[in-house]
């Protein structure tokens, strides 16, 4: 067998073989579909009652402890920390899902975090407001001194330093809850002095006028609550000392009011028939300078007394008054110089007429002779 029959022959066989295997693949099959199985869903754990009641135990005890934080000034002590804790407060309330257990336990979460966030701030805040608290009390001390106080009572004034002095102890002693409340009952002795005093100095200004008259009944209400708050201070009951002290100055001052209302009343009648007079013998024209400022005057004491500014009114009144005398009385003075002077010119002329007279009768008698 030659070389090329031997290659023509491997062909032949090699071509059989390829088609026997060929037909020995089974057929193909369609893919089998991928069905995607059912979705199943977790059963959702049911919220009982104890969980709702946990939760809002969480959100009191947080709301508490941000309400307190807030009463000591926190938000302006820490403002960065509490930007945060308030902002995580209100994201929890609005975000919780009281239908899922889930959710309500990240709520109970987040807010008993929030709680000791609450309370860092408080806590940290504390400090400064009771020593904020304690300057307020110095300056209520001063105010009383100012308003004469310690003159007036100096034995109950000692009573109101025994309660200041108590608000250094406590933040002496780092109780600063103590401290604040100190400070409270300090201010409200300090305050009822000076409202006490500002009574007393306000009562002895009506007698000195003697201004009682103009509302006798309400004179009378302010001295019995005076003698009230006096007994009320020495008893230590503070919160009523707060109400009849007050009751007390507003009554006095109810007194003042009405006396100078009246007052100023009077004195605007007053002025009212001077400036007529003026008026009347035409100052605002014979002395215009003097009568304008009379009447810018005036004019200032209508828009007190309007404004319930009866002591300016009274005073601006009594001086518009004064000048548009002095208004009229110089015009009646000028016109008085003019008519004198109205009545020489006439006497001159009068004189010379009769002087003419006399002459022609001497000339006509010199004629005849």
């Amino acid at each position: 067998m030659t070389k090329k029959q031997f290659f023509g022959f491997l062909g032949i066989l090699m071509l059989v073989l390829l088609t026997l295997a060929c037909k020995s693949q089974p057929p193909e099959t369609e893919p089998e579909s991928l069905v995607a199985p059912p979705e199943t869903t977790a059963p959702v754990e049911e919220v009982s009652q104890a969980l709702l009641n946990s939760l809002n135990d969480a959100r009191s005890r947080a709301e508490a402890a941000r309400q307190e934080a807030q009463s000591v000034n926190g938000p302006v002590y820490f403002p960065q920390e509490w930007e945060q804790a308030d902002g995580s407060f209100t994201r929890t309330g609005s975000s919780v899902n009281t239908g899922n257990a889930r959710s309500v336990q990240d709520a109970i979460a987040s807010y008993n975090s929030l709680t000791t966030a609450f309370e860092d701030i408080v806590r940290r805040s504390l400090p400064l407001f009771a020593e904020a608290k304690q300057e307020e009390v110095f300056i209520a001390r001063q105010a009383a001194i100012d308003a004469g106080a310690f003159e007036f009572s100096p034995g109950r004034f000692y009573i109101a330093d025994e309660k200041g002095e108590e608000v250094s102890r406590r933040i002496e002693a780092e109780d600063y809850r103590d401290a604040i409340d100190a400070a409270e009952v300090a201010l409200n002795y300090y305050t009822s002095l000076k409202l006490g005093a500002d009574a007393y100095m306000l009562r002895g200004a009506i007698l000195d006028d003697d201004l009682a008259h103009y509302d006798q009944r309400n004179f009378d209400l302010a001295e019995e609550s005076g003698l009230k708050a006096l007994n009320a201070y020495d008893d230590g009951d503070i919160a009523a000392v707060m109400v009849v002290v007050e009751e007390a100055l507003n009554r006095y001052t109810q007194v003042w009011k009405t006396a100078w209302r009246s007052i100023a009343s009077e004195r605007r009648d007053i002025a009212s028939v001077e400036r007529r007079a003026a008026l009347n013998v035409k100052a605002n024209v014979a002395v215009k300078d003097e009568y304008e400022s009379a009447e810018s005057i005036y004019s200032q004491a209508g828009t007190k007394f309007q404004s319930e500014e009866f002591e300016d009114a009274a005073e601006l009144y009594t001086r518009s008054s004064s000048l548009f005398t002095a208004a009229w009385e110089n015009a009646e003075y000028k016109r008085q110089i003019a008519d004198y002077a109205i009545r020489a010119a006439e006497q001159k002329v009068a004189e010379s007429d009769q002087t003419a007279r006399e002459a022609e009768l001497i000339l006509e008698e010199g004629e005849e002779e």
